[in-house]
């Protein structure tokens, strides 16, 4: 920057050259938006699954064991083999996934207790099937990975008490322990079989957490109107990118040298940046 520069001179300049200011800021908007009207038009359908929390059984949670869980379930629905298996159905449908495919036109959000499938894409019907197929599939997996997670507490509680009986074995006499097993080795041998078992099934569940339920996913429907995405944002930057071409222009004194070229032309001829 020069060391003469003025702000309050820059400033001034600007406004002295408004209209251009206007006029550069209304060229950007309005590009912006002939640029949107060249893109088709998209449909949106959502799809959700609702969770909850079996404090019954479990009691109450903190907001990070819940956060936690929410997180673990979410990260179920994302991943594989969901994405994998929506792409298949999707063309086996015959649906365009070559432009809009399924792993940008797919977002998943969670809302409160809610994982929610939109799906945008140019067919209204094609965007209904994607959300319900995802949703359906990632039920699926939620059932799936739920089975394992039950299986994996109860194998949990099952080595912890046989862990205690150790424990009782280790300073009392082992006949008056009241194990369900007939000695020390046959313990060991058990929890050893059903550690083994435990992290099998943990690893199966994926991250899922017991305390957590859900209900079958909400139906989506096709959209009946498609929607203006990212419109108003698009024009938003259009008049910023004039604002800033205008301010560029200023600096360079570029509305002085072409009046000055204009000026200077030799009558009927031509002007020359």
């Amino acid at each position: 920057m020069p060391e003469d520069f003025s702000p309050y001179d820059f400033l001034a300049r600007l406004l002295h050259y408004w209209k251009l200011v206007i006029l550069m800021m209304i060229v950007g908007g309005l590009t912006a938006y002939l640029f949107h009207l060249t893109q088709p038009p998209l449909y949106e359908s959502q799809a959700a699954i609702t969770f909850a929390f079996n404090v019954n059984r479990f009691g109450h949670l903190t907001e990070a064991e819940e956060d936690h869980a929410m997180g673990a379930a979410g990260y179920i629905i994302a991943t594989t083999p969901i994405p994998e298996f929506v792409y298949d159905q999707a063309h086996q449908q015959g649906y365009d996934i070559e432009m809009y495919p399924v792993s940008k036109s797919v977002f998943i959000e969670r809302k409160s207790y809610r994982w929610v499938i939109r799906v945008r894409n140019p067919e209204a019907n094609a965007a209904a099937f994607i959300a319900n197929t995802w949703a359906q599939r990632a039920y699926q997996e939620l059932l799936t990975a739920s089975g394992h997670a039950e299986r994996a507490d109860a194998l949990l509680k099952f080595m912890q008490s046989q862990e205690s009986c150790l424990e009782r074995m280790s300073v009392t006499d082992p006949t008056t322990a009241q194990c369900s097993l007939a000695g020390l080795a046959d313990l060991q041998k058990e929890l050893q079989t059903t550690g083994v078992e435990y992290y099998n099934e943990r690893s199966l569940g994926r991250g899922f957490l017991p305390y957590l339920i859900f209900n079958p996913p909400d139906h989506a429907d096709p959209a009946a109107q498609p929607q203006q995405f990212g419109q108003n944002t698009l024009i938003l930057v259009g008049i910023l990118t004039g604002f800033m071409l205008a301010i560029f222009a200023v600096a360079a004194d570029l509305p002085l040298i072409l009046a000055k070229r204009i000026r200077n032309a030799p009558a009927g001829a031509e002007p020359r940046l």
